[in-house]
């Protein structure tokens, strides 16, 4: 039985990273003692910004948000089956014809 699973990701520029994700989870982390919360650390060279959103966003939104803001590049998108690496980057940007 698994209960948890920790996702991580670096993206890279020259060999050195410069986007770290890092999303530990787990089924029931209240028993642990663990407080769960979303955190962004944004460091710069001469300032850094540090933010928690407590509680989380529940996973469920976040996928939702994904699937409305890619909507604009599944419609432009070629026919046939194809994966989030064939579309551009997620956005909501949308051509809207104003009357």
């Amino acid at each position: 039985m698994v209960a948890g699973c920790n996702h991580s990701v670096k993206g890279m520029s020259n060999g050195d990273p410069v986007i770290v994700l890092e999303h530990p989870q787990q089924v029931h982390p209240q028993l642990e003692g663990v407080e769960t919360g979303d955190y962004i650390k944004i460091q710069g060279d001469s300032s850094s910004v540090d933010m928690a959103i407590k509680p989380e966003i529940p996973g469920g939104i976040g996928t939702i948000s994904m699937a409305v803001n890619m909507i604009p590049q599944v419609l432009e998108a070629p026919a046939g089956l194809v994966t989030m690496l064939d579309l551009p980057f997620p956005r909501a940007f949308m051509k809207i014809k104003v009357r």
